[in-house]
């Protein structure tokens, strides 16, 4: 897959408006054969936050910071 191709798209998604009720949309991205580990940094989105999971506790504190912005993205 090709990078670019990927931040158009996850922008294209996030771009559209949410349906009645919703607060937010959430996508979760598993590279399990780490293709793409060395280019998240790449990954800049106009509407959402990238974060990444990294195994630790840390990630609790970095989704409750992003749940106040209403926006992020996790792979």
């Amino acid at each position: 897959m090709d990078t670019d191709k990927i931040i158009q798209d996850l922008n294209r998604r996030f771009a559209v408006f949410l349906p009645e009720f919703y607060q937010r949309r959430i996508i979760f991205w598993y590279d399990e054969d780490k293709e793409f580990e060395d280019k998240l940094d790449e990954v800049v989105l106009e509407n959402a936050k990238v974060i990444e999971l990294t195994g630790n506790n840390v990630f609790c504190r970095n989704l409750y910071e992003a749940r106040r912005t209403n926006e992020y993205v996790q792979s």
